[in-house]
């Protein structure tokens, strides 16, 4: 009977303990990137600090794999650096985070599929167009970023913080802004194109 209930117990307690040691899902998305500045110039430090890690991550890749990184960092840096700013713009800082780490989520799959898109042979491309599957995920994240891009424009019209701090965010938010424009008018540019197959097909449709 004892072992019956100590094994019972066991069974109850071990699942507490795993969820206890599990980081939550904001804790996910910042790991290897979190700090806490505590002033402006701590956050500029770490803004200059991201920048270099992002211009080494880019040593040795091709040309045209560097420039790709180089466009979407700045989604990136600018979704992580909103993030660590969490503590120094009021009542809306948990809310940015959390928006600017699903950008930064977003912005590690758009990479995937740009690069799906540079990697299709050309000859694939004439006949084919790009895979039906590949071409609505990428719509899909570009929509949905689109809408946390505009989350955050309006957090930022109601932001409580210095204007130091107003403008280091409006700079972060620009830069997110420019490269979703920069990916949006590459993504319509490439499947705008249809396979000559597929729009032979659609004749006879």
């Amino acid at each position: 009977m004892k072992k019956i209930v100590f094994i019972v117990l066991l069974l109850l307690i071990i699942p507490v303990c795993i969820n206890a040691a599990q980081p939550n899902a904001g804790e996910a998305r910042s790991r290897g990137f979190r700090v806490t500045p505590r002033n402006t110039e701590e956050l500029n430090q770490a803004i200059e600090m991201r920048k270099q890690n992002f211009q080494k991550e880019r040593a040795g890749m091709e040309e045209e794999k560097s420039l790709m990184y180089e466009n979407q960092n700045k989604i990136r840096s600018g979704a992580q650096n909103l993030m660590i700013m969490e503590n120094m713009i009021g009542k809306n800082g948990p809310e940015t985070s959390r928006v600017a780490g699903d950008i930064n989520l977003s912005s590690e799959k758009t990479l995937k599929l740009e690069s799906e898109f540079k990697n299709r042979s050309k000859v694939k491309k004439f006949f084919f167009g790009h895979k039906k599957d590949i071409v609505d995920t990428f719509s899909e994240e570009i929509s949905q970023r689109d809408k946390n891009i505009s989350k955050l424009r309006e957090l930022y019209e109601d932001l409580e913080s210095s204007e130091e701090v107003k403008a280091i965010f409006l700079k972060q938010l620009e830069n997110i802004e420019e490269e979703q424009g920069r990916i949006e008018e590459y993504f319509q540019n490439e499947t705008k194109r249809k396979g000559i197959l597929t729009w032979f097909a659609n004749i006879f449709k």
